[in-house]
């Protein structure tokens, strides 16, 4: 088939770095697609191992497949991408990671949306692949329902203002985009170690005529592949902050930031918090932290923004939170389950109502745990045992009573888990069920 005749409907476009180890499931679920009239451009960004040797073996195979070679050295993926929507020839766009597998109905469902709505973006759903047990999920996250317009499956960015970067993560390959909406609005992706197409993807949504929602799931979206940009915010921390930094400039120059405000400040706090919950170094948490309480939230407009703008309450106590306190405090907080972050834990979820409870542990966790639940009088404290209570003193009392009182957990409220380990030897050597014993740590 002629590239260059008019009949392609979509365009898939896929940036490949040392991708070998998933390249041929990207490709067979794209070759397999229902819809035929599609090309599939390949642009290799420079990888080192058998990546760009796999596509061309697929493109002699099938002429639809098209392999360019990006050949300046850049930061993530946004090059090359750019350098297949240049090539493109189809009506509408998919843009997809090359690590990631499609619905073999995917384009045929996507592209019979976008002409049925006359849609510039088609927003669909998908599963998590969780790459460690090669097993589907259904999540909440790549179309988020809570906040799409009320029954409306076709609307103008605007009918959905104050949600509009609420739906879906910001990312490009849950979506389809209507080809000469994006080339002639000059809408590209922007370079960055991670995060390269939030700038690409909201800058579309604020700016299209009309977005069609298809609440299928579609793609398959791999998770846990630790070379992928995601699992390594920890060696590029100030990413986030630019890649924001950068969509908000490029709102206020097309004259849409004003209107869109409130689900841009949304936004921020929904990848800000993914961000210092995805920091693995404490040094990179740290200085992302600092960085937000000091400079980065007031100038995304953070501080300022009233707590009416947010839908979630959430956002605005963590804000508030950041504000006052240091990264230490707040690592201690989230990871203890306490206010403001007093959702409930996993441990408390094990607990019936009207439990008996030991509370093993007088630290600063042990108190603050024994305290709490002092005023939940749907648990009772049996004990409160600490292997120091000699010199902590009462309520503190001997572990030894352990093996004489009735009760249905212990609590073992301590942060280290060798210290954990311990006292979990001690409690079956005391004769407790291994079902009995929780960790205030897990």
């Amino acid at each position: 088939m002629d590239r260059m005749q008019k009949d392609i409907k979509v365009s898939v476009i896929t940036a490949v770095y040392n991708s070998e180890a998933y390249l041929p499931a990207m490709l067979d679920s794209v070759l397999a697609q229902s819809l035929k009239e599609i090309e599939i451009i390949c642009v290799d960004d420079g990888s080192a191992d058998r990546s760009l040797a796999i596509l061309k073996e697929y493109a002699k195979k099938d002429q639809r497949i098209v392999v360019l070679q990006q050949k300046e050295k850049t930061d993530g993926a946004a090059a090359a991408r750019n350098l297949g929507i240049g090539h493109a020839n189809g009506q509408y766009l998919s843009i997809l990671d090359s690590d990631d597998f499609f619905e073999s109905d995917l384009l045929e469902k996507a592209y019979k949306k976008a002409i049925d709505t006359n849609a510039d973006i088609v927003i669909y759903d998908g599963y998590e692949f969780d790459e460690r047990i090669h097993t589907d999920k259904e999540v909440g996250y790549i179309l988020r329902r809570e906040y799409l317009p009320d029954s409306a499956e076709i609307f103008a960015p605007q009918e959905n203002a104050d949600s509009l970067f609420l739906m879906t993560l910001g990312a490009a390959w849950n979506c389809l985009f209507r080809r000469t909406y994006i080339t002639e609005n000059a809408i590209r992706f922007q370079s960055f170690h991670h995060a390269d197409d939030l700038g690409f993807v909201y800058t579309a949504f604020a700016c299209a005529g009309r977005i069609a929602i298809q609440k299928e799931r579609l793609i398959h979206y791999r998770h846990h592949y630790m070379e992928s940009q995601a699992a390594n915010v920890s060696k590029w921390p100030e990413t986030a902050y630019q890649a924001l930094v950068r969509l908000k400039e490029e709102l206020k120059e097309r004259g849409v930031f004003e209107a869109f405000k409130t689900a841009f400040v949304q936004a921020v706090m929904i990848y800000i918090l993914f961000y210092l919950d995805e920091m693995k170094d404490f040094a990179a948490f740290e200085n992302l932290y600092n960085a937000l309480k000091q400079e980065y939230f007031e100038k995304l407009n953070i501080y300022e923004a009233p707590k009416e703008t947010f839908s979630n309450e959430y956002w605005v106590i963590v804000r508030d939170f950041i504000k006052e306190r240091n990264s230490a405090e707040y690592l201690f907080y989230k990871s203890r389950g306490l206010p403001p972050f007093s959702g409930e834990p996993k441990w408390k979820k094990r607990l019936k109502k009207n439990t008996r409870l030991v509370i093993y542990g007088a630290g600063n966790i042990g108190t603050d745990v024994f305290c709490g639940l002092l005023k939940e009088k749907e648990y009772h404290i049996q004990a409160w045992v600490d292997r120091k209570y000699q010199i902590m003193g009462y309520p503190v009392e001997n572990p030894d009573l352990i093996r004489r009182i009735r009760f249905d957990n212990v609590l073992i409220a301590v942060a280290s888990e060798g210290l954990y380990r311990s006292i979990c030897e001690f409690l079956l050597d005391c004769g407790v069920k291994k079902d009995q014993i929780c960790w205030i740590g897990e």
